[in-house]
């Protein structure tokens, strides 16, 4: 139903390069998977892009931008793109403890912020092996009661 690509490097590229190595490969898979009448959403993941992401979200060509922990939302919201939806931003760490409700700050705080945006609630990169599954359920029912 929807393809993520993970650029997990993007990182080291170097702001000169950042287009040559970074948005130009990804515009032209989707332009090869719309040429093919491959239409499902795509994802991209830049992860750590830091300003350069915002040339990414209108070069790119991809429908959706997965956000790392690290960027700010306020910012990212601001300025990526208005037609495309983000996805992420949630720190990992967030689900190794459930400590002075720390998790339902953070996750309410990503929540207020893109509720005038097209947004999938997500974590900023992937799941650690010491996340805690209640801790997942927690931010499910989180997500889910919000705005109720």
């Amino acid at each position: 139903n929807v393809l993520m690509i993970f650029d997990s490097w993007s990182h080291m590229i170097p702001n000169n390069f950042f287009k040559d190595c970074a948005i130009d490969p990804i515009a032209k898979i989707v332009q090869i998977l719309r040429s093919k009448k491959i239409f499902c959403p795509v994802i991209g993941f830049p992860f750590k892009a830091g300003p350069s992401i915002v040339k990414y979200s209108y070069e790119s060509r991809v429908d959706c931008i997965s956000l790392d922990w690290s960027m700010d939302l306020k910012w990212a919201n601001t300025n990526i793109n208005k037609d495309i939806a983000l996805q992420g931003n949630l720190d990992p760490a967030c689900l190794i403890s459930y400590q002075n409700n720390y998790l339902k700050k953070n996750v309410l705080a990503i929540l207020d912020i893109m509720k005038e945006r097209r947004f999938i609630f997500n974590v900023g990169h992937g799941l650690t092996p010491d996340c805690k599954i209640e801790n997942i359920k927690k931010v499910i029912k989180i997500v889910k009661d919000y705005g109720r």
